[in-house]
């Protein structure tokens, strides 16, 4: 067994956890930081699913009638009513000072042959303002883990947290595994929760494996309340021959899509005044699957050749433009001419030619819109407990612009982190430390009981997989409620399962890897039952309208899981 102390605890090592990890050092703090994997792997942050994401800030660069107030009117009527205004102001107002902050580290935005900056127009977004970064957000990771005072962190790469230490209502560290199966004990006075979101929930995902939802877990055990987990980003990638993201610009050549039976995804799908060439356009303008407008008949009509067994082998539907690329190339249509030749670099080096014939894509999961209850400090309902990056609920909404999670990252970690600094060094109330050990072995001692629960094991083959499945077939862009309360009985069977027959041990994660994708699917689908309407990213094909009664965000705290008492 391992004791580790320190002021701060950061869970997490994508972009948020190490901006948090820079901005508790820089503020004084002594900080333990966590991470499932090692640093530049962690995460979704360092995970490369296309060639280049935006950074969105509103600077004027391309457009001089941009600025923060544009972006924050964006950012609210893509969040369509669900999106924090307090946060949303916090996250416009500082994104033009992230820029400098990470030049300054080292980090290079991408230029033309001229040497401007290329700045482009994100998902949802009315101006050009998204700057271009190469490998996702790994360069700002790399370039904070090299400027952060190695002297005053402690680092523990390959471990995880099993379990927050909360004492009435206050947050004292942690309990945690290494992958050796020794035990971690973490004792802090203030705790960071910058774990991401939940895609390896769904059996197709542009997630790496470690994204499974441990902080949306970890912060309802706690005590923590969360809010619009029903609002995750769903949009579709390529399967085969590579994977990858499947660029929107494509879908302005009008491909034809079809499914096993060499069918037209669309037929019986569109309504008759809606052509599928429409639904195409629109869909053309943005990345991610929205209920608001017609182009939710794409992602509507790959998921119904799903739900319907109408699939390829390979899991999805088959998209071929060769033709119209044949005759287009290099094209009269601005927007594929603008984007042709950084993205079919891309796909080439990824064993992709779309040029060449069909290709295998489907309804991928990407980024949850929701999680943690935030204030403008960063900091849960919990005290001492914080939030930034994916695992943290506010600053987007039903919809999310495109370009705007790496800068919500950056300036919500540097807010938890000086915050959770502030807190440990200055208003930490000590009087709760001394049971701390007491408190621990309380929890060990319940998780002995359900990880030795006498019977035979369960089957994590057959578990994580079927989980993954029906979540992939019914959680993802048509949602009814028979659908979700099947969903709602098969987490639930599992839960009993585990507890009866004791958790699967094959690797020391899997145990609480497994029961917490189980709390967060159930929080998912508890939420998506809830909404029985359609907004943004949520569509409910029994409540296919957006209703006004519905227009605040659902919060979900310990007793909208009354049923999981057991392990909460």
């Amino acid at each position: 067994m391992q004791n580790i102390t320190g002021d701060v605890l950061v869970i997490g090592g994508g972009v948020a956890g190490m901006e948090a990890v820079y901005a508790a050092v820089q503020a004084g703090a002594r900080v333990v930081q966590v991470l499932k994997r090692r640093i530049g792997q962690s995460g979704s942050s360092s995970y490369i699913v296309t060639e280049a994401s935006g950074y969105g800030l509103a600077d004027g660069a391309r457009d001089p009638d941009d600025s923060p107030a544009v972006h924050f009117q964006d950012i609210m009527e893509a969040g369509h009513g669900m999106a924090d205004p307090r946060l949303v102001k916090i996250l416009v107002e500082r994104a033009p000072e992230t820029k400098p902050h990470l030049e300054n580290l080292g980090v290079r935005f991408e230029t033309d042959n001229t040497g401007s900056y290329l700045v482009t127009q994100g998902c949802f977004g009315s101006k050009p303002r998204n700057y271009t970064l190469r490998d996702h957000g790994t360069r700002i990771i790399l370039a904070l883990a090299s400027h952060t005072d190695q002297t005053r962190t402690t680092i523990v790469e390959q471990c995880m947290i099993t379990d927050l230490i909360v004492d009435d209502g206050i947050c004292l560290g942690a309990l945690a595994l290494l992958e050796t199966g020794e035990e971690v004990r973490i004792k802090t006075k203030a705790t960071i929760l910058c774990t991401g979101g939940a895609g390896n929930l769904f059996s197709t995902t542009l997630n790496p494996h470690d994204v499974i939802g441990d902080g949306y877990a970890l912060g309802l055990k706690a005590g923590a309340d969360l809010m619009n987990l029903e609002f995750m980003q769903f949009g579709c990638g390529i399967c085969t021959p590579g994977f990858s993201i499947l660029n929107s610009w494509i879908w302005s050549l009008h491909p034809n899509v079809t499914d096993n039976n060499h069918n037209d995804i669309f037929g019986g799908v569109l309504p008759p005044t809606i052509s599928k060439e429409m639904v195409m356009d629109r869909k053309s303008t943005h990345y991610p699957f929205s209920s608001e407008n017609i182009s939710r008949y794409v992602e509507i009509a790959i998921q119904k050749s799903r739900i319907g067994g109408n699939e390829f082998p390979h899991g999805g539907v088959s998209l071929d433009v060769s033709e119209q690329l044949a005759s287009a190339y290099p094209g009269s249509l601005q927007l594929f001419k603008d984007m042709w030749e950084i993205s079919n670099k891309w796909y080439i080096s990824h064993g992709i030619d779309v040029a060449k014939g069909p290709i295998g894509i489907n309804c991928f999961a990407h980024a949850v819109n929701g999680g943690m209850k935030i204030d403008t400090k960063a900091q849960t309902s919990i005290e001492g407990l914080y939030a930034a990056g994916e695992a943290a609920a506010g600053p987007h909404g039903a919809d999310r612009l495109g370009g705007n999670m790496l800068p919500n990252c950056v300036v919500f970690g540097s807010i938890a982190g000086k915050q959770a600094a502030q807190y440990a060094l200055h208003g930490h109330n000590t009087r709760h430390t001394s049971k701390w050990d007491t408190l621990a072995e309380s929890i060990l001692e319940r998780r002995k009981k359900v990880l030795d629960a006498p019977g035979p094991r369960s089957n994590p083959k057959k578990c994580m997989p079927e989980i993954k499945r029906q979540m992939g077939l019914y959680m993802m862009t048509v949602r009814t409620a028979s659908h979700l309360q099947d969903l709602q009985s098969m987490l639930f069977q599992n839960k009993e399962s585990f507890l009866r027959h004791g958790l699967p041990n094959h690797h020391p994660f899997l145990p609480f890897e497994s029961m917490h994708a189980i709390i967060t699917a159930s929080l998912m689908v508890d939420a998506a039952l809830q909404r029985k309407e359609s907004r943004g990213s949520h569509f409910r094909e029994d409540f296919p309208e957006t209703d006004g009664q519905y227009g605040s965000p659902y919060i979900q705290t310990k007793k909208n899981l009354s049923d999981f008492k057991e392990i909460l």
